[in-house]
């Protein structure tokens, strides 16, 4: 990911940026519905709040909040493939360049007891196989760690303590 230019460089360090927004949107989004709900099932005779319940104003900005994270959410979650796109042909270009680079320094036997487009063909699925896998770690299974992480983090804030511990043991044990 890091061979080659600046502007590789920012793409990568762009593409991370899009992975921890999409998945800060993901998080963000049910609290705002959260607060949705709340407001629109206050009753101004049971509300603990000074003013009462909050005016019809502010629940449709919620709304329009939600809305907003959920699509950015999502937007964010497709559109980092974009430049992970470039990202991912790069490094396999780098790895097979490498690799090719390697079996031609060889010697003469190597050469003349293997067949040089056999190996050749292998190196290019391997290197296609690893963009896959890259691909798959990368927008698989650290989104889903950073996921965890944020959903952790935000029991902690908003909830009580035993609750945050209940919910790390869970992740924990399991």
């Amino acid at each position: 990911m890091w061979k080659g230019t600046c502007f590789i460089k920012a793409t990568t360090v762009f593409t991370f940026f899009l992975l921890f927004a999409s998945r800060f949107a993901n998080i963000a989004h049910p609290l705002v519905l959260r607060e949705i709900i709340n407001n629109i099932s206050c009753d101004p005779e049971e509300t603990e709040l000074e003013d009462g319940c909050p005016d019809v104003n502010s629940t449709y900005i919620l709304i329009i909040i939600y809305a907003a994270t959920k699509f950015g959410a999502d937007f964010m979650n497709y559109i980092r493939e974009v430049p992970f796109a470039y990202i991912s042909a790069n490094a396999e270009k780098y790895i097979a360049a490498m690799v090719y680079s390697h079996v031609q320094r060889q010697s003469l036997s190597f050469h003349l007891s293997r067949e040089t487009g056999k190996i050749i063909r292998i190196v290019s699925k391997g290197s296609s196989s690893f963009a896959q896998v890259f691909r798959y770690m990368l927008f698989n299974i650290a989104p889903m760690i950073v996921e965890i992480i944020f959903i952790i983090g935000a029991i902690g804030y908003l909830f009580p303590q035993k609750y945050f511990w209940l919910n790390l043991g869970c992740i924990v044990i399991y």
